[in-house]
């Protein structure tokens, strides 16, 4: 019966479409060759019309359920297609109520939302149709409240439909009923919406009919919100695989922007992967090393042990940490500090092993300059501690052998022996200079000289100390060139590069000492303060053997020497870097092999005027009367000194230590005039510690303070604060005479 049913529903629905237009149809289909009489056509098809007629006056409520139902299809489709082409929530939900109006025919639709929040609301995340402000008005919660026994309420917090068929007189409608009246909303559909099996909302459907969802309506709109509930898991699937893709993305842009080198390989150990930050260390492209072995970085230093035991532990599933040194495309080696480790796949085998290595060579080079420092702030340490003893024993043998020489010894062999000793004596304190100015322990004696006339004042010693072979050239500028310096320190500094530069041609060759300004702007080195005034430039060059690149990060290790055996000490460029860096200035070497050496030394300027070099003292030993304390441990020297004292008139009252001296002192009837200590003495008390404390109860007694060496020592004066004067050892008796007479006649 339906299909009969159906068809004659069509017909009626098409000529009831038609209307008075059934009489142009049966005129134009009158001239046809087999066509009926038209009358005859007119009065089949009015009988026709009017059977159809009594027949749906019959079934209306039949083609009323049909109509809706046939809606309601329509409706399921053209959401289910909006549903394939959703890539938003909101938007999937705002179209699916739109549909609902629009294509279903309801009047109002909407969805919400169940807040877990302390009340339980219900939001709105989707509207469609009329509601004149019935949806912004609404105060919904899922909550057993009455405002959430609703049928949104209801329906979330029971996973089932809600059928509301007569809102005027349904109870649960009773919070919003009048607003309802208001809008012309007189039933609803309310079915859950759900991501997975969880209650999250619900979609409402109103109409302005009463009753106007039956039961195949309603299972039509239930299995809308099915599939709205598939859609939302459905999104979900894809913003969920959207972030992952979005995480992957910027895991491997972070991967390739890294800073530092990552690799990736397969089981085999082949490339699969490298980032930018390989590129930029090595020089070699991804698409040259995919698919190679990581052994293209091989430079051979690493041992084939390490490599072993790398490979060992990776395959066992471990982490291997450790050091490389591997060579780039164009050749050049370089330090890498790398981690690599196995991938694990769930079945737990390797699927891939990541190396992340980071390029140390700068920082290893750095770690060998501290090292080098740091070996020679210690060998600079060694310096002064034996400078300091070797001194006080070198006094000792100069001051006898001058004394005896004083005497007048008739033997001759005697005298030579003295000489020789004396000659001795000086070659192992200049020895000990030399180790104090490595270890830039040496005091300077500095003042405002030009450097060029420094230079051209040592050009005879010069020409005598490197021989006939070679010739030596100075170039100097036209105006004098100031710089504060210790000129003979600087005088030994060109000796020293001037033997090494004569060492370095062997058949002889041109020597060239130039003195100029550095260039305007010059950026010193980070230990190196600027100065407004800028840097003096001393450069020696030769055109010898030159030193090889692998050697000129040792050249100022003292003891280290390119030279033969037994044609050095190692000392020279040593000395000559101490000697620049207690002028606050600093040393480049450029050299090549087979095409010679250029030394560089650089000075701060000065702005002060020259001044000429201090007048020699006097030959004559000075004497005096006065009363003199003179404190000193080293028994040997003790005694030496207060003999040339005593011989000077000088009454003198000895003292091992600092403590021992204040005790003499409370034995003596009058003070003393001068105090004579050494710095260094055992105990806790210093030689300046011992002068402050006598001082404050003689604020006029004078002090000299011996050292052969000392870090507390100033290096640029001959008095040590407090007006305290100093006297290095190695000394001379005369030279003490000297300066204890210059000590007590001074103003």
């Amino acid at each position: 019966m339906a299909a009969p049913f159906l068809a004659g529903s069509l017909v009626w629905v098409a000529l009831s479409d038609l209307g008075p237009q059934r009489f142009e149809l049966a005129r134009r289909l009158a001239p046809h060759k087999f066509a009926l009489d038209c009358s005859f056509v007119i009065t089949i098809l009015t009988v026709l019309y009017g059977a159809i007629r009594i027949l749906l006056a019959k079934n209306a409520a039949t083609t009323r359920l049909l109509r809706e139902q046939l809606r309601a299809y329509r409706l399921l489709t053209e959401c289910e297609s909006s549903i394939w082409r959703a890539r938003d929530r909101v938007e999937l939900l705002t179209e699916i109520c739109r549909l609902a109006v629009t294509v279903g025919g309801y009047r109002l639709a909407w969805v919400g939302r169940g807040l877990h929040d302390e009340k339980k609301s219900v939001q709105v995340v989707a509207r469609a149709g009329h509601d004149d402000g019935y949806i912004d008005a609404l105060d919904i919660t899922w909550d057993d409240t009455p405002r959430g026994r609703g049928p949104s309420g209801t329906c979330i917090r029971s996973g089932t439909a809600q059928i509301c068929r007569y809102m005027d007189d349904d109870p649960r409608m009773t919070p919003w009923r009048e607003a309802a009246r208001r809008c012309g909303l007189r039933s609803s559909a309310t079915f859950p919406v759900r991501k997975g099996h969880e209650r999250t909302g619900s979609v409402t459907f109103y109409s302005e009919q009463p009753d106007a969802f039956d039961s195949a309506e309603t299972e039509l709109l239930q299995r809308l919100a099915d599939s709205m509930t598939y859609a939302l898991d459905h999104l979900d699937n894809i913003e969920t695989e959207r972030k992952l893709l979005a995480e992957l993305k910027t895991l491997a842009y972070a991967i390739d922007s890294s800073p530092v080198s990552v690799i990736i390989t397969n089981p085999a150990g082949n490339i699969e992967f490298v980032n930018r930050k390989f590129s930029a260390v090595t020089g070699y492209r991804a698409d040259e090393v995919r698919g190679k072995n990581p052994r293209v970085l091989k430079s051979g230093e690493t041992s084939p042990e390490e490599y072993r035991r790398l490979w060992e532990m990776i395959s066992r599933g471990e982490t291997w940490t450790g050091v490389l040194h591997n060579r780039r495309k164009n050749g050049d080696s370089f330090w890498e500090h790398a981690v690599i480790s196995p991938i694990l796949g769930e079945n737990g085998k390797v699927q891939h092993y990541i190396a992340v290595k980071e390029d140390i060579t700068e920082k290893r080079s750095l770690e060998q300059q501290l090292r080098q420092a740091q070996k020679m702030e210690s060998l600079g340490i060694l310096a002064g501690g034996v400078a300091h003893d070797f001194n006080n024993l070198l006094t000792v043998i100069e001051g006898h052998c001058e004394l005896l020489s004083a005497a007048g010894l008739p033997n001759v062999a005697a005298r030579e022996s003295v000489a020789e000793i004396l000659g001795a004596a000086g070659r192992a304190s200049a020895m000990t200079r030399r180790l104090l100015q490595f270890g830039r322990k040496q005091p300077l004696r500095t003042r405002v000289a030009d450097l060029g006339a420094i230079v051209w004042d040592s050009t005879r010693l010069l020409q005598r100390l490197i021989g006939e072979s070679s010739s030596v050239r100075i170039e100097r500028p036209a105006e004098p060139l100031s710089v504060r310096v210790d000129p003979g320190m600087i005088e030994q500094a060109l000796m020293n590069l001037a033997v090494n530069a004569r060492d370095a041609m062997p058949g002889g060759g041109p020597i060239t000492i130039s003195v100029s300004e550095a260039p305007v702007g010059l950026a010193p080195p980070p230990d190196v303060l600027a100065v407004p005034e800028g840097f003096a430039l001393l450069s020696v060059s030769d055109r010898g053997c030159g030193i090889p690149a692998s050697d000129l990060q040792r050249i100022f290790e003292p003891f280290f020497t390119t030279k033969g055996p037994g044609k050095g000490t190692g000392l020279g460029l040593a000395v000559v870097d101490g000697i620049v860096r207690q002028h606050h200035g600093w040393i480049e070497v450029d050299s090549e092999v087979g095409k010679g050496t250029v030394v560089s030394l650089y000075l701060p300027r000065e702005t002060q005027k020259i001044v000429g070099a201090p007048a020699p003292a006097s030959a004559a030993a000075p004497r005096g009367t006065e009363s003199l304390l003179l404190v000193e441990d080293e028994p040997p020297l003790r005694a030496l000194a207060a003999r040339v004292l005593r011989d000077a008139g000088y009454t003198v009252t000895e003292a091992a230590s600092g403590p021992d001296a204040l005790r003499a002192l409370e034995k003596l009837p009058s003070p003393v005039r001068l105090v004579v200590t050494d710095m260094v003495m055992p105990g806790n008390m210093t030689g300046i510690e011992l002068s402050r404390i006598l001082r404050k109860n003689s604020p006029d007694l004078r002090v000299i303070v011996m050292s052969g060496y000392h870090p507390e020592l100033p290096l640029d004066s001959s008095t040590i604060g407090d007006g305290f004067r100093f006297l290095s050892k190695p000394f001379k008796p005369s030279e003490l005479a000297q300066a204890v007479r210059a000590e007590l006649d001074r103003s």
